[in-house]
């Protein structure tokens, strides 16, 4: 798949121009870190950004989703082998780091800085404000010049 045009046609609720932008910050490069993603669903978000990461740097994304049926949440959609071939057929599945749990798990074992944070998971204010604060102190603030 390596061509951005692809990405636009799998699932997901982004846009051409949202697309285009996680391949442009993929690539940003003005500090070391980890490129975080929360909530990566069926890969459309992941596979923008691990192309645009690849054009100039190694940085893997660690894409963050429990891909779990959530009944409590009326959620009834277990995307995990989805999300996997995608990735895979976008021959991005090597630039992938998946935790497949909740962004709250993953973030009590967290030590890395962070260049890029995206966060596109659960979308109530709750849940992005929590999102927010267990995330938000691993990434960089400083700018480098």
């Amino acid at each position: 798949m390596k061509e951005l045009k692809d990405v636009y046609s799998l699932p997901g609720m982004l846009t051409y121009a949202e697309v285009d932008c996680l391949y442009h910050l993929g690539q940003f490069n003005q500090r070391e870190g980890a490129i975080v993603e929360i909530g990566s669903w069926k890969g459309k978000s992941t596979i923008a950004l691990a192309l645009g990461a690849a054009k100039i740097h190694q940085e893997k994304i660690h894409a963050i989703d429990p891909h779990k049926v959530l009944p409590e949440e009326k959620y009834f959609e277990d995307t995990e082998a989805e999300f996997f071939a995608n990735i895979k057929q976008a021959g991005i599945h090597n630039q992938v780091a998946p935790l497949i749990m909740t962004s709250e798990e993953a973030a009590l074992g967290w030590t890395k800085p962070i260049r890029l944070l995206w966060i596109d998971g659960d979308h109530r204010y709750e849940s992005i404000k929590l999102d927010f604060a267990l995330w938000e102190p691993h990434v960089w603030s400083r700018v480098v010049s």
